[in-house]
């Protein structure tokens, strides 16, 4: 069988894309694997939200989520972001003032907060990937009533 020009042309394109699609699908496949399926695609899945009874408290960077997403700390809290993705995150307030740092795998940044608020926050770079803190005053410590008979003063 012989081909004409044309059709000799249209092969010899049709085999060089099909190379390229063979050649090309370890790095997408790497890509998918690196950044969730999609870059900064947060996984979403339902989480409950956490109040935690400590002053300080770890929410873990992994999967392109922020784990807890919804917390609720009293004042005083330290909160450490630690970064367990290959890709490098963040935890940034969106209205500015604090900022967990960038963050590669394995590494930690903290922030102090003192002040009651609700604060929502992202990763800079995958800004998809939202959370947010709540910040309760400390409850004010009951004065112990006086004793019976005692006069204070």
């Amino acid at each position: 069988m012989r081909l004409t020009k044309k059709r000799a042309g249209q092969v010899f394109a049709g085999m060089a894309l099909i190379g390229l699609l063979l050649a090309s699908a370890p790095a997408t496949a790497c890509v998918r694997s690196h950044h969730g399926g999609m870059m900064g695609a947060a996984s979403r899945l339902p989480q409950d939200p956490v109040v935690a009874p400590s002053n300080r408290v770890t929410v873990e960077i992994r999967d392109f989520d922020f784990m807890p997403r919804d917390l609720t700390v009293s004042a005083g809290a330290e909160i450490t972001w630690v970064n367990r993705d290959n890709a490098p995150h963040d935890a940034t307030s969106d209205e500015g003032g604090w900022s967990s740092g960038m963050l590669k795998q394995g590494e930690q940044g903290s922030v102090l907060f003192e002040e009651p608020g609700t604060f929502e926050y992202r990763c800079s770079i995958h800004t998809d990937m939202t959370a947010k803190l709540a910040v309760r005053p400390v409850a004010a410590a009951a004065d112990p009533p006086g004793m019976p008979g005692i006069e204070e003063g």
